[in-house]
């Protein structure tokens, strides 16, 4: 593998958060509408109404409503879909000022980066898990690509 220098290293970096954050508020944005359009229409009476005689069958389906709801309430789909959206912009902009640096960039400007990049990782660093081996995959292509291609 080839040598990577400071400018692609940071280059990199900043790929991977962009595309980690944004894998995962999608994820959090389908699950919350998703677990939202599931209860909508499970929980209208119009819906019961359907099933006539089938009261256990509309209590189960009462439950696992419920439950979704709890399940989304707990975790916060809709938080963490902002959350990482807010973190996607950030490094977004992060990423603009990136490029207005040269291929040429010193240790220091490095050093300062990653500073700021740290900053906005203080909140949700990427980990390692599917999200961030998918990012990962896609920065391997655009910055190593750029370099062997």
């Amino acid at each position: 593998m080839t040598s990577l220098n400071y400018y692609q290293k940071a280059e990199y970096r900043v790929l991977l958060n962009v595309h980690y954050h944004m894998i995962c508020e999608q994820f959090n944005k389908r699950l919350y509408r998703t677990i939202g359009t599931l209860s909508a229409l499970g929980s209208t009476s119009a819906a019961f109404s359907l099933w006539g005689d089938h009261t256990e069958f509309a209590k189960i389906v009462t439950f696992i409503i419920a439950a979704m709801l709890a399940f989304d309430w707990f975790f916060d789909f809709r938080g963490a879909s902002s959350k990482h959206n807010e973190l996607k912009v950030r490094n977004i902009d992060l990423q603009k000022t990136l490029q207005l640096k040269d291929d040429s960039m010193s240790k220091a400007d490095f050093n300062k980066f990653v500073v700021k990049l740290l900053e906005i990782d203080k909140s949700e660093e990427p980990t390692n898990g599917y999200f961030y081996n998918q990012a990962k995959k896609l920065a391997d292509d655009v910055v190593l690509g750029n370099i062997d291609g």
